[in-house]
């Protein structure tokens, strides 16, 4: 009886630690069932401009991840060069899919 407790104990544990459930923003506010967080990563003393770029990744299943994640890439896609500050959401479901995005706004 005590290894089938071991086993099931093991068994939910791993189904809860897939690879698609991260903990966002350095491992906090990471929901098992949803996670829907939108939290600041850096800000500079340069102004706020009015050009936002973004990138995003997404993992699915924890087997596949995709995508161009990086400040430098959101910051290319809206042409700034100057960045005042970056913001990053992140969105996970049942830790079988999840979605970062960078937020990057400046001039």
């Amino acid at each position: 009886m005590k290894k089938l407790v071991y086993i099931a104990a093991i068994a939910v544990a791993f189904m809860f630690s897939s690879c698609a459930m991260f903990a966002p923003m350095g491992g906090q506010l990471s929901g098992v069932l949803y996670t829907g967080v939108q939290a600041p990563v850096t800000a500079t003393s340069n102004e706020v401009g009015t050009k936002v770029g973004t990138s995003s990744c997404i993992n699915v299943l924890g087997l596949v991840s995709v995508g161009e994640g990086s400040i430098q890439e959101a910051a290319k896609q809206a042409g700034i060069t100057k960045i005042s500050h970056v913001d990053k959401k992140t969105t996970g479901v049942l830790g079988l899919f999840s979605k970062d995005e960078i937020f990057v706004y400046g001039e």
